[in-house]
């Protein structure tokens, strides 16, 4: 098994820790001295698969290679620029009204207001109101 996998621990650790607990009960239960040497040994064990869990090391996620490679990704994006619509009279066009974009001021001829900048790519999801 030469690959490693990300497991919680402290899972393993409570189902151990529960287990024992369930061997104490039967402990309790048990009639001969046989029954009860049986319940040590398997106390034994789950004492061992605990302290295994615990002492097992902690794999930091950072050095994971698919982490590695989604922040290397993330370093490429542009962060996304929010802007709104901005109706504004057309100087060249009297009478004619267009969109501006709040953040590049880019004009274009429109009726509908879509939900990008042709000009720059912001987002236009900004609140308009103050």
């Amino acid at each position: 098994m030469s690959e490693k996998r990300m497991i919680y621990a402290d899972d393993i650790v409570k189902v151990a820790d529960h287990a024992y607990d369930q061997w104490n009960l039967a402990m309790a239960a048990a009639d001969g001295q046989r029954e009860i040497n049986l319940c040590f040994k398997r106390q034994d064990l789950c004492k061992a698969v605990a302290a295994v869990a615990k002492n097992a090391p902690t794999i930091d996620p950072e050095t994971l290679p698919i982490v590695r490679e989604l922040r290397a990704k993330l370093a490429e994006c542009e962060p996304v620029v929010h802007a709104h619509w901005e109706w504004v009279a057309d100087l060249e066009r009297p009478g004619i009204r267009t969109l501006s974009c709040s953040h590049c001021r880019g004009k274009r001829w429109a009726h509908e207001e879509h939900k990008y900048c042709p000009h720059c790519g912001a987002k236009m999801d900004e609140d308009t109101e103050e």
